[in-house]
């Protein structure tokens, strides 16, 4: 089996559910209710984000002045390692599937890996977001947290995040995020998984 079609589960079992619309619709409202929430809570932009073909597909978003956007079936391609979300997803790949990206992105010459010169430094980033549990991105006038939702097995399902201008990022609103953001990837899993009937989680 290719290791692309192990590397990115979430489109896999998104696109496909069964192949039944109904359910693939059922998800997009699942994270888009949560995706609104969350940014009615912080009353920043959020959105909910997928991995697949080596790209970040952007799935869910809400904005404080409530406008949505969900789609199911054309997602909207976003940058990867440039953003907060996509190296919360990275962090969680496996190592095939994180050497595949580096080789099609074409690391280090491509223009998102600024900063980065060998793929020990990129898993070193990304070590350190698996331990802290978020991926944080200083971009001079913006800042983007993000932290993956992750399946049953451990495997990063999508991410969800939030940027916001530098000048409402305190240390005291970095901790309100990450306690919101924490909180809603939360109750999200518990929608998208939910225990069976047996009192284990659903696959």
């Amino acid at each position: 089996e290719h290791n692309e079609r192990r590397e990115y589960r979430l489109a896999t079992k998104f696109r496909n559910l069964s192949g039944a619309k109904e359910e693939r619709d059922r998800v997009s409202r699942i994270c888009l209710d949560h995706v609104c929430r969350m940014s009615q809570r912080l009353g920043e932009a959020v959105e909910f984000s997928i991995l697949t073909g080596g790209e970040r597909w952007v799935l869910a978003e809400a904005s404080p002045d409530r406008t949505l956007t969900v789609n199911t079936e054309f997602f909207r391609k976003s940058p990867l390692w440039s953003t907060a979300s996509g190296r919360a997803l990275m962090a969680w790949l496996e190592t095939a599937a994180f050497q595949d990206i580096l080789k099609t992105r074409r690391f280090p010459s491509g223009p998102e890996w600024l900063g980065f010169q060998t793929p020990a430094a990129v898993s070193r980033h990304l070590a350190e977001i698996r331990e802290n549990s978020f991926a944080f991105i200083d971009k001079g006038e913006v800042v983007a947290i993000a932290a993956p939702v992750l399946d049953q097995g451990g495997r990063a399902w999508g991410a969800l995040g939030t940027y916001l201008p530098k000048s409402r990022y305190t240390a005291t609103r970095r901790r309100e995020i990450t306690r919101v953001l924490s909180e809603s990837i939360s109750s999200l899993r518990g929608d998208l998984f939910p225990p069976s009937r047996g009192g284990k989680n659903a696959a």
